[in-house]
Parts: C-alpha cells; sequence; structure tokens
C-alpha cells in the first residue's frame, strides 16, 4: 500500500483504514520507497533520471503547504510536462 497515494475525508479514517490493511497482512509503504524498490539499486540505468524526479516531487511539495489546491494541480502539471519525457523513458526501463 502506498501511504502518500491515499486519502480520505478525516485523518482517523485514513488511519483506521491503514490499521485494517496491515491486520490483513499489507504492507506500507511510500511512493519513494516503492520506486527505488522497483529500481533495485543504483545501478539499474532509470536510477539516476528517477532520482532526480523525486527530488523534484519533494522540492514542489515542501512550497505546496500554503497553496490553494488549483495552484498545487496547476505546479503537477507544468512539472509534469517539464520532465514527461524523461521520467517516462526512466520509467519505461523499468
Amino acid at each position: 500500500m502506498i501511504s502518500d497515494a491515499v486519502s480520505s475525508q478525516r485523518p482517523a479514517d485514513r488511519a483506521a483504514a491503514f490499521q485494517r490493511l496491515t491486520s490483513a497482512g499489507a504492507v506500507v509503504t511510500s511512493s519513494e520507497s516503492a520506486i527505488y524498490e522497483l529500481c533495485g539499486d543504483a545501478k539499474h540505468p532509470a536510477f539516476k533520471p528517477i532520482v532526480g524526479y523525486v527530488k523534484e516531487l519533494a522540492t514542489a511539495r515542501a512550497t505546496w503547504n500554503n497553496k490553494p489546491n488549483a495552484a498545487i494541480a496547476a505546479d503537477i502539471v507544468a512539472a509534469s510536462a517539464a520532465s514527461a519525457g524523461s521520467a517516462a523513458a526512466a520509467v519505461s526501463k523499468l
């Protein structure tokens, strides 16, 4: 289960869902950890481009805390368009 890809209207509902999933045997991880796990190790040809993309997303997330949702969506679209070629090429090598 990718923890940062899951949302709920109330934090308590999200926590309850994670508790149920882990009780049923699900492994909870972050999207960053899952991406790196797919690479296997730093020797994978897609590793370097993916590290750059993950760093870009982390920087963007840090600035989103004080922005309205529409501005966040615009940032995501712009970042995706700017790095779509390199990220898509890197992911296609997985």
